[in-house]
């Protein structure tokens, strides 16, 4: 089967000044030939990001 997420909305639910924590809201469908239809699931992920350098990276990705 193949997975697509779309990103829906996200918000910053906590900030410091090397860290970001936001609550992403997702679309997910799911194709499949044993899954009849493409079902659309809505999921929430919350990620947090830390400031390297000139970047942000994810430091973690946990499903809610």
């Amino acid at each position: 089967g193949l997975t697509d997420a779309q990103v829906k909305s996200a918000g910053v639910i906590d900030a410091q000044a090397d860290s970001v924590t936001v609550l992403v809201m997702l679309d997910q469908t799911t194709t499949s030939k044993n899954i009849k239809g493409s079902p659309v699931d809505g999921s929430r992920v919350r990620v947090v990001m830390t400031h390297s350098g000139n970047t942000w990276l994810v430091s973690s990705l946990n499903p809610i």
